[in-house]
C-alpha cells in the first residue's frame, strides 16, 4: 500500500467528532459565562439595595442625636420642649425635631417627632424620689429616607426612640 492511499483512507475514517466535542466544550463554557453574569448581576442590585437602606438607617439614627445633643436655636430654644407635653385640650402635643435633606450623603432625608407618651412615678436611674419629680416620657419617632439622583425612594428606615425626663408633676391626658 502507498502511503497517500493511507492518509486518504485515515482523513475519511474522521467523522467530525472534534468539531462536535469543541462545539459542546463552547456551548458549556458560553452557558457557565451567562450564569456568572447573572449572579454578578443579582449581587450588584443586593448591594445597592443594602447601601440605601444603610443611608436610611444613618439617616434615622443621627436625627436621634440631633434631637437630643444638637444644637438649639437661641430664639427658638432647644430642639424639644420636654415640658411642652399636653395641649390645653388635653391632647399628647406632638413636636417636629427637624426635617433636613442632604444630597451630599448619598441623597438621604430624614425627620423625626416628638410625642409624649406617659409620666412615671418613678424616675429611672434616677436619685429624686417621691411624689414632687415624676419621670415625663417621650418618644421621638424618626423617618429616614434614601433617593436616587432622579428622586426616587430607595429605602426607608423608621425608628423609635423613648427618652424619660424629670419634671415636677405629671400632666393628665
Amino acid at each position: 500500500m502507498s502511503e497517500s492511499y493511507l492518509i486518504m483512507n485515515h482523513i475519511n475514517k474522521q467523522k467530525g467528532a472534534a468539531l462536535v466535542v469543541g462545539m459542546v466544550v463552547l456551548l458549556i463554557m458560553t452557558l457557565l459565562g451567562i450564569s456568572s453574569m447573572r449572579t454578578t448581576t443579582t449581587e450588584l442590585k443586593i448591594a445597592s439595595n443594602d447601601q440605601a437602606y444603610n443611608t436610611s438607617f444613618q439617616a434615622a439614627a443621627s436625627i436621634f442625636e440631633f434631637a437630643l445633643d444638637g444644637p438649639s436655636d437661641p430664639a427658638t430654644g432647644p430642639n424639644i420642649d420636654w415640658a411642652n407635653a399636653i395641649d390645653s385640650s388635653n391632647n399628647p402635643v406632638t413636636q417636629t425635631v427637624i426635617n433636613f435633606n442632604n444630597a451630599a450623603l448619598n441623597n438621604a432625608s430624614a425627620s423625626a417627632d416628638a410625642v409624649y407618651t406617659d409620666c412615671r412615678k418613678v424616675v429611672l436611674g434616677s436619685s429624686l424620689r417621691g411624689p414632687a419629680f415624676r419621670g415625663l416620657v417621650h418618644e421621638i419617632r424618626a423617618i429616614g429616607n434614601a433617593t436616587n439622583s432622579g428622586g426616587d425612594l430607595l429605602a426607608t428606615s423608621r425608628q423609635t426612640l423613648g427618652v424619660q425626663t424629670i419634671r415636677p408633676g405629671c400632666p393628665t391626658l
